[in-house]
């Protein structure tokens, strides 16, 4: 049964936020409603979560990686410097019963093979053990477990992420700690980086990523509303617009032949706190995808931009590329 928006924030609400935030960090806990709303967007206009291989940059108490365990992730990763952060997020995972693999390790030196290389070593690690308690036990448990184990096995080594999600530092304690954050994504990602920054730095991240020869666009502008955490903080609470900016990787390519390839990106939704609002936003944007594809159908071997704009306050543009 398909996770509804609403089912999804109910389950989020059980994860515990930070204990002690640290400001040099810039750790701020990511609100049950935001991290719900994203995570929907992500795999109901690009499917960039169930059955993909996921990983939570700077993932704190794990409430991102929870959600995309939630949304059928095949495996899900966090990787946080933080250690009782991680500590939170491993009770997190153990009381939502979320298959997450949490590591330990700075962001700054972390590369695609590190990781990997800590996965394939963490999993070697729980096979031994498995076999060990298998070995001491001669109970009808032992036989289930191994059987269970046998199953996981299976699956083979991780050998690639496919897509990276993140609420990294906005970059105000520590200039540029965002967009080194989105450097390491795009090195890690195969297909896409998902990354939450403040609206006011839209200009400066979407050049960015220009500069750099990837793809990127906003996929949704949100509020988020910020508790005083900290003692330079003034007001009992900030409302602060964020943009969710979907960069695709320089990894991902589609081999499809001569096939028209139909790319529909949402480029700005405003989503309110109204819960039924927003789905029906979002069954428009699929209503806007499946109209633009049927009309595209006729096209042969045209390149070419549509747009079309739905309740004033959406925008999707459908770009048609044809691959050879």
């Amino acid at each position: 049964m398909k996770m509804r928006l609403r089912e999804l924030e109910s389950i989020l609400q059980k994860v515990k936020p930070f204990e002690k935030p640290n400001v040099e960090l810039e750790q701020y806990p990511t609100s049950p409603h935001l991290a719900a709303q994203c995570l929907f967007a992500i795999q109901e206009i690009f499917g960039d979560i169930e059955d993909k291989n996921v990983l939570d940059l700077g993932c704190g108490p794990a409430i991102l990686s929870i959600g995309a365990c939630v949304l059928g992730a095949s495996n899900v990763f966090g990787v946080d410097l933080d250690e009782s952060a991680l500590e939170i997020a491993r009770e997190n995972c153990e009381e939502i019963e979320a298959d997450v693999e949490l590591f330990h390790h700075d962001v700054n030196t972390l590369t695609r093979e590190i990781l990997l290389q800590k996965i394939e070593e963490r999993r070697a690690q729980n096979d031994e053990a498995s076999e060990e308690e298998e070995t001491n036990e001669e109970t009808n448990e032992e036989k289930d477990d191994g059987e269970d184990e046998e199953d996981e096995t299976d699956d083979g080594p991780i050998e690639h992420i496919d897509t990276v999600i993140m609420n990294p530092p906005f970059g105000t304690r520590k200039q540029g700690a965002d967009m080194m954050f989105v450097q390491k994504a795009l090195t890690i990602a195969k297909t896409a980086v998902y990354s939450l920054h403040k609206t006011s730095t839209r200009e400066y991240i979407l050049k960015k990523c220009e500069e750099w020869g990837v793809q990127a666009e906003v996929v949704a502008q949100l509020r988020w509303d910020i508790p005083k955490m900290y003692k330079f903080h003034k007001q009992k609470s900030a409302d602060i617009q964020v943009d969710l900016i979907r960069i695709q990787t320089n990894h991902h390519e589609k081999k499809l032949g001569s096939h028209l390839v139909i790319v529909c990106s949402l480029v700005s939704v405003v989503l309110d706190q109204n819960e039924e609002g927003t789905r029906s936003r979002f069954h428009k944007v699929n209503k806007a995808k499946a109209l633009m594809r049927r009309r595209c159908q006729t096209l042969s071997k045209t390149r070419g931009t549509a747009s079309l704009s739905r309740a004033g306050r959406l925008t999707a543009s459908l770009r048609v590329t044809e691959f050879s």
